[in-house]
């Protein structure tokens, strides 16, 4: 039996992520790797986007986190209760526009 398995294995993990989509790759017969952005519109954003999935060790992440910054992708808080009313802001912001 042929099983397909869709995902990224090197996306932004959730909170209580236990792995499946590597295990899921590990045992399939095959896997196929998705390598074109389509959820962003803005295709310096898209490709900016793969370089943080790819960025393998930690100068590298450093320097696409400090491109986030200074392009004002990055909101610094104080606290995880201010992170998520910034995001309820954001979102609400976003969703009033369109």
């Amino acid at each position: 039996m042929r099983r397909t398995q869709v995902g990224d294995t090197r996306q932004a993990l959730p909170v209580g992520h236990a792995g499946a989509m590597g295990s899921a790759i590990r045992h399939a017969n095959a896997a196929i790797e998705l390598d074109t952005v389509h959820r962003f519109c803005d295709p310096d954003y898209a490709t900016l986007t793969l370089r943080i999935r790819d960025a393998g060790d930690r100068e590298h992440a450093l320097v696409v986190a400090s491109e986030l910054a200074e392009h004002g992708r990055v909101d610094r808080v104080e606290h995880h209760d201010s992170a998520r009313e910034r995001m309820v802001d954001l979102y609400s912001d976003w969703h009033a526009r369109v």
